[in-house]
């Protein structure tokens, strides 16, 4: 960092470590003159488990990173996201296990077809291999949105059936 004079201070680089990776920003000048301050977080071989418990959306365990950019914006007290994004490393994929599930089905009847899909991926997370991944981060108004896609396969045999009647797949017992 550098004091350009009494008033303002010049941040040159901010790097720091976060979920066993490394994070890292470019130039910020304080104070900005419209009092919002933008920076842009790089982020470099992020481990997706630890990100997911972070978030506090899931518990997950597994292998695999992430790296993207994540531009912040700070205004009036308010932190919000733009674009940010996170994916995994071309050619080397992860496996990710997701407890604590129940929350994606929450509040959907079990009568209805979304809630027959909502239930195959949710058995699906318990155990999925990933080709590759990516997180996206967006804020409206005072809320974060995570959106998060995976490209692979789950790891073992899942208990369901597609049944032509119904149009899609129903859970079946697993024996």
């Amino acid at each position: 960092f550098s004091i350009e004079d009494a008033k303002s201070l010049l941040i040159e680089n901010i790097r720091f470590k976060w979920c066993d990776g490394l994070v890292s920003t470019e130039s910020i000048r304080i104070p900005q003159d419209n009092n919002v301050y933008s920076l842009i977080l790089y982020c470099d071989r992020l481990d997706l488990a630890r990100l997911l418990k972070q978030l506090g959306a899931f518990h997950a365990e597994g292998k695999g990173t992430l790296n993207g950019r994540i531009p912040v914006m700070y205004s009036n007290g308010n932190i919000s996201f733009k674009n940010g994004f996170l994916f995994s490393t071309p050619g080397s994929g992860g496996k990710v296990v997701i407890e604590n599930t129940d929350m994606i089905t929450a509040g959907i009847p079990i009568d209805t077809p979304q809630f027959s899909q909502l239930d195959l991926a949710r058995e699906a997370l318990k155990d999925f291999d990933y080709k590759w991944a990516k997180l996206v981060f967006n804020t409206f108004e005072d809320t974060l949105y995570v959106n998060m896609e995976l490209d692979g396969k789950p790891a073992r045999f899942l208990p369901f059936e597609y049944k032509k009647e119904f149009g899609g797949f129903i859970r079946v017992d697993a024996s």
